[in-house]
């Protein structure tokens, strides 16, 4: 539902900005906010939208998936490989169809689309993600709390960094969170069908991390299949001395 419900405002900010472009505020906000000039402020945006960039997210994405699966926590990275390959096409659709809708370029002058921005609904979808996953995985209070907050501030700095900087119009921003926001959860419905499916349907455990719920689940598959299930206290399983 709450997709549907973005990807309608989405529309509408599309269609508004497309249709009515000069009624927008989009030139009283972005000189409002050009118009704060501090060298601390304008290095910490500058910061902000380099990490916030293509190139270095894609590297941040890739260590971070390498990172999971070499701790043990392989069915995670294989579920984020499988989402990111299945909806990176139809994010880069809508984002290429609305930006050729709008057609306008960016306020410094750059020749590229402009509508929405990319640093942004980028931003949304993976360290929105970073914040679902960290609030899910089995890590230490101060790992969990390290992850969201930084994850937290560069969400929410993407959009104002690239206003300030001049790289983007007001309602492209606007326009990324909405579009980002119905990506984020569209990602993470897909991520969780496939963590389910790579788990063995029930939820229990990962049978590719083996450990005790995927030989629980081996034991039920042999009752089922006819076979006698393996008891924990049989001689199967431990020694007994026989009489005598």
């Amino acid at each position: 539902m709450w997709v549907l419900v973005t990807l309608a405002a989405f529309a509408v900010v599309t269609l508004l900005v497309s249709r009515y472009p000069e009624n927008t505020p989009d030139v009283t906000v972005l000189r409002w906010a050009m118009s704060w000039d501090g060298s601390g402020l304008r290095s910490f945006m500058e910061s902000i939208s380099w990490i916030t960039d293509l190139w270095p997210r894609l590297v941040l994405a890739v260590l971070a998936v390498l990172v999971l699966f070499l701790l043990g926590h392989r069915v995670v990275a294989l579920s984020i490989s499988f989402t990111f390959v299945i909806i990176l096409a139809p994010i880069e659709i809508l984002d290429w169809a609305s930006g050729v809708a709008v057609g306008r370029f960016r306020p410094n002058g750059a020749p590229f689309m402009a509508f929405p921005s990319g640093h942004v609904l980028g931003t949304v979808v993976m360290f929105g993600f970073v914040i679902y996953l960290a609030m899910r995985l089995p890590i230490g209070t101060l790992a969990r709390f390290a992850a969201i907050t930084v994850s937290a501030i560069l969400l929410i700095a993407a959009g104002p960094s690239r206003v300030i900087l001049g790289a983007h119009w007001p309602t492209d921003v606007v326009g990324a969170y909405l579009l980002g926001t119905a990506a984020l959860i569209g990602f993470i419905a897909i991520y969780d069908a496939f963590e389910r499916r790579l788990a063995g349907h029930d939820g229990t455990g990962s049978v590719l991390d083996g450990g005790e719920d995927s030989q629980r689940r081996w034991a039920r598959r042999r009752n089922i299949n006819g076979q006698p299930p393996l008891e924990t206290g049989s001689s199967f399983n431990r020694f007994e001395p026989t009489p005598g």
